[in-house]
């Protein structure tokens, strides 16, 4: 039969189990609701330069007769690194931060 002395033990451990597993609940909680908060901003911000900043780039750069080509080149590579980056981003936080 156990005595008083293990009995205060066990209830000490189990105490220290309980509020273990509440800090862990609590961390992943607020995990998951930072990278919920990241997938809509950078999703918003994909949707954003898909579209808009695009749609400028075509319209006011490569199809302007004026601007050489080398700059045309310049400018749709960095609007391409930029959204592949914007995409990896997202990978990111859907893919790695599941587990």
């Amino acid at each position: 039969m156990p005595n008083d002395e293990t009995l205060k033990r066990d209830k000490l451990l189990l105490d220290l189990m309980i509020h273990a597993y509440d800090e862990e609940v609590a961390r992943n909680e607020l995990i998951d609701s930072k990278n919920s908060q990241m997938i809509v901003l950078t999703g918003a911000m994909l949707t954003l330069q898909a579209t808009l900043f695009t749609n400028l780039l075509a319209q006011k750069i490569l199809f302007n007769t004026h601007i050489s080509n080398s700059w045309k080149i310049l400018l749709s590579g960095i609007m391409l690194c930029s959204l592949v980056g914007i995409m990896l981003a997202l990978f990111q936080f859907i893919v790695l931060n599941i587990t």
